[in-house]
């Protein structure tokens, strides 16, 4: 399975106004949840193209300050108006500890679901409540 890396930069401020200010410099802010706390991080907005801009699942591995985490997307916000992303958030994959994660149907087994399946993923199905999704249960 395809690993995207990103390398950003600890973010201490918060708000509007810092936000606003990243953004300003094409930078995008964002936040991995899941681990032992919280990161808020910011990366350029063009290194978060692979992962956006593909209908594949894939793995990401965020750099930040000489610290290294393993990470899925969770959620995306774009702008309104001029549909760029303005904040992502990514899901740690921490030892011991199960994550769901959902993916298109329409995507290649072999290319995808195989894959997890070989990584030890305990269950694959089909999730009635969301027509065209698989829901994957990652350990």
């Amino acid at each position: 399975m395809k690993t995207i890396t990103i390398e950003g930069q600890l973010r201490t401020d918060s708000g509007k106004k810092a936000t606003r200010q990243l953004r300003s410099q094409n930078m995008v802010p964002g936040v991995i949840y899941g681990g032992a706390q919280e990161v808020n991080f910011s990366a350029p907005a063009a290194a978060f193209r692979k992962l956006v801009d593909t209908p594949t699942f894939q793995f990401c591995e965020v750099k930040v300050d000489g610290k290294s985490y393993r990470t899925i997307l969770k959620d995306l916000q774009f702008d309104k108006v001029n549909e760029e992303l303005i904040h992502v958030d990514l899901l740690e994959l921490v030892e011991d500890k199960k994550v769901i994660a959902n993916i298109n149907e329409a995507v290649v087994y072999k290319d995808v679901i195989e894959p997890i399946l070989a990584a030890k993923c305990y269950s694959c199905h089909g999730d009635s409540k969301q027509k065209g999704k698989l829901r994957l249960d990652l350990p």
